[in-house]
Parts: C-alpha cells; structure tokens; sequence
C-alpha cells in the first residue's frame, strides 16, 4: 500500500514521525487555548500510559491535546552555577546558565527532566535541540531531546521506556525525545541525514557519560 503521506513514511522514517505529530498537536493547542483560558490550559504530553493490572498489556496513546487545570507554579530550584557535564554535591546535574534558550521554568523542568533521564535510563548522550537549543522558543515550544543509548528495544518499545520515567513528573513545559542507538546514528550519518547532521551541529550536549566519567 502506497504511503498517504508524500515525501516521508512513518513506518520506515519512524524517528521523524513524532515531528509531524507533534506539529498538527501544536497548532490544535493554539486554536484550543483562547476558547478555555483562564480557568483551563491546554499544553501538549509525549504519551499517556495505562498500566490498570500486573499482567495486562501496557497500552500507550499519544494524544494530541492535553487539557489541564491551571496549577500553582513548583517551587523554584535553586540556581545552577556549574557545567552541564559537572555534578554537583548532592550528585545532581544543573542546567547552567546561557546553556540553553527559555524561561526559568522550561529550564528548572529539563534539569528535573534530565536527571530522571540519567538515573532511570542511563544513556550515553542526551543532547537538546529544536527552539530551546537554536533560539526564539514560544509558549507551545517543547524540549525537543536525542537520547543516544546503547539498546536492542524497538523504537516503539524506547518510547514506553522513556514514558515511565518521565510520566510522573509534574512539569509545564511538554517535552518530545527521540532514543536512537550508537550504530543506528552511525548508519544515519553516513546516509547523510540532514535532521540527526543538524541535531549535532547546532545542539546543546546537556550530558555526555564519558566526559562524567573522565571528569570523575
């Protein structure tokens, strides 16, 4: 069967897919939130996961738009003064400053979001790209993340991984993170992907396990 969608295929580009979602929940978002404010928000999730028994399957949806009570900003986290690459005393990693485009929010939820990332995941890089890393995000950006880990999960299956941990994070800023392998990055580059080839060269490496463990 011919794919609906020219110039790209979801099931042989699935690592782009997640864009064009994301894009069309984008522009829902922004026609939905004049029609609900103040009382309501309407901001954008990666995936909602249903767990209901021990043996059942795990189903994951991806929806296009979540609607939210409006809540009280979290407290704020202290200021981070060090690398991205540095731990600091209570072995945590700190967004520091002028690494990264945004509000104080956006950058208080990514270090939250990181350091579940490195305690729950362990991958290898995790480098920012998109608005927050090349300037000028906006209300309805999100933190656009490339996990680099070594893993024989299918795409499918990293998204679930990834879902897990971060699913309990109460945060405002909706964030949308691509896991890819080593060798699968390896294989993209020679074929001359223009996305992964940007990604390295304009983003912001927010956490590199060898540089840690040199440094440590």
């Amino acid at each position: 069967m011919p794919s609906p969608f020219p110039g790209m295929d979801p099931y042989l580009e699935g690592y782009l897919w997640p864009d064009v979602h994301h894009r069309l929940a984008t522009q829902i978002s922004r026609q939905l939130a004049p029609q609900i404010q103040p009382n309501y928000v309407a901001r954008l999730e990666i995936s909602v996961i249903e767990d209901t028994t021990f043996t059942a399957e795990v189903g994951v949806m991806y929806p296009d738009v979540e609607v939210l009570k409006v809540k009280p900003a979290s407290p704020a986290l202290p200021s981070s003064t060090g690398e991205i690459a540095n731990g600091t005393k209570d072995n945590r990693i700190e967004i520091r400053e002028g690494k990264m485009q945004g509000t104080l929010q956006a950058k208080q939820d990514l270090t939250r979001l990181l350091n579940k990332l490195i305690t729950g995941y362990t991958p290898q890089r995790v480098i920012l790209f998109g608005s927050y890393a090349y300037g000028k995000p906006d209300q309805h950006s999100d933190l656009d993340l490339l996990i680099i880990k070594e893993t024989n999960k299918s795409p499918f299956q990293r998204r679930i991984e990834v879902g897990r941990i971060v699913r309990d994070q109460s945060r405002m800023t909706p964030i949308q993170p691509l896991v890819i392998t080593p060798q699968e990055l390896k294989e993209q580059l020679q074929k001359g992907n223009p996305f992964l080839i940007e990604i390295l060269q304009k983003g912001e490496v927010l956490y590199d396990a060898d540089r840690v463990k040199a440094a440590g």
